[in-house]
């Protein structure tokens, strides 16, 4: 196209067919400025490429590791039945609810912030869980970590198309792979962690850990 502008420029040399061409080409350079802008944001891209399968990993540790070893947490918990229901329930419910506060928090908070918080509230759900010893504390710590991941999941797309423009879909086909690998990781060595570590809390302190990491 910029070449097509060009000819009309050289063929067409009236003043008034220039200065249309020279208009339409500033507004082709301004968007790719703003692309690479967006693009770059003065990270290295291996190192944004990482990231963003880090946080991708953690996007289903916190509600995938309780499955596994719901009978145990019932046990030392005191869970009812009902309540055992209501925390195999929190993940839909959680998602739901602040995943459509996500874009809100983006436009208040800027996305790269917005992600960092859920991020933190990810870790800090998923460390009061692992230290409490009731019931309901246990039931607020995995709110905050559901939480977490709800924001993440609705905003991961803007982050990917921010910092990768050209490459979206191979990016978000990394990512997705990434979440259903760590899904069936989760789901795979929570049980034989719990038992090899003495408890639930063990497997959940290597899922904190990770999340700690991203």
């Amino acid at each position: 196209w910029v070449a097509v502008l060009v000819a009309l420029g050289i063929v067409f040399p009236q003043p008034y067919a220039r200065a249309g061409v020279h208009r339409l080409l500033q507004i082709y350079a301004g968007r790719a400025a703003s692309v690479s802008k967006a693009a770059g944001m003065g990270f290295p891209k291996p190192f944004l490429g990482t990231t963003i399968v880090m946080v991708a990993f953690n996007l289903r540790v916190a509600a995938v590791a309780i499955g596994p070893v719901l009978p145990q947490l019932s046990g030392e918990l005191g869970l009812s039945k009902a309540t055992a229901g209501l925390l195999t329930s929190l993940p839909t419910l959680c998602f739901a609810l602040f995943g459509f506060l996500g874009p809100e928090l983006s436009n208040r908070l800027g996305l790269h912030r917005t992600i960092w918080v859920a991020l933190a509230t990810n870790a800090a759900g998923q460390m009061v869980r692992l230290l409490s010893g009731q019931t309901v504390v246990f039931l607020v710590g995995t709110v905050l970590a559901l939480a977490g991941i709800g924001v993440i999941n609705v905003l991961m797309p803007a982050l990917v198309k921010r910092h990768f423009p050209l490459r979206a879909g191979t990016m978000t086909a990394a990512y997705s792979t990434t979440q259903s690998v760590a899904v069936m990781m989760v789901g795979l060595l929570t049980a034989p962690l719990a038992i090899s570590m003495g408890g639930w809390q063990g497997p959940f302190w290597v899922w904190a850990g990770a999340a700690a990491l991203a």
